[in-house]
């Protein structure tokens, strides 16, 4: 369930543009089963029925009744031990320097165009973060560091298409301070 939430909560930190994209996939994706003909086919018998034969149905295609769990009490979300956080986010944070270091090279290299897979990588870390459920004492700390993160990430993410490389690099160097301080933050946590 915390992975379902995990995708939740990276769905809505996207941008507009992100949202819709990702909702014509999956709209997609889910309507695909359905595009072939699941209509029933009549299969017609080799000789003439009599009165007491009628024409077979064959179903193309039988739903598979589903099984789903009701729901239980709803309770406030646990929180991640500390282990959890510290590997979860150090993790999630590691990905996000390789996507930077990416975006850097791509602006050195001039592939504009590309940067719009790494903000997409960038904003896909951002929504990890924020399925991880800090505890109380930390909660503060840890919102205000994620917020300055995801701010960097949503800036360098709107500048793509109408700021200069020098704008997208120093976009970069943000987000590369706000994981910096992230990491220091999450290191400490016991």
């Amino acid at each position: 369930m915390k992975f379902l939430s995990g995708i939740w909560a990276w769905y809505l930190a996207r941008k507009l543009w992100q949202k819709i994209l990702i909702g014509l996939f999956a709209i997609g994706a889910l309507l695909s089963p359905f595009s072939e003909d699941s209509t029933t086919q009549v299969v017609a018998p080799t000789q003439s029925p009599s009165a007491s034969e009628s024409p077979v149905e064959i179903p193309s295609e039988t739903p598979s009744p589903s099984i789903s769990e009701s729901p239980t009490e709803s309770t406030a979300p646990i929180p991640d031990s500390p282990v959890q956080l510290r590997t979860s986010a150090l993790g999630d944070l590691a990905d996000m320097r390789k996507d930077v270091a990416d975006a850097k090279k791509r602006i050195q290299d001039g592939g504009i165009a590309r940067l719009y897979g790494n903000a997409l990588e960038l904003a896909f870390n951002i929504g990890q973060l924020q399925s991880l459920e800090p505890s109380e004492d930390i909660a503060e700390e840890w919102n205000a560091k994620l917020t300055r993160l995801e701010t960097a990430v949503d800036e360098f993410s709107d500048g793509l298409s109408s700021e200069s490389v020098s704008k997208s690099r120093a976009h970069l160097n943000e987000i590369l301070n706000a994981i910096s301080s992230l990491e220091k933050f999450v290191k400490t946590v016991k």
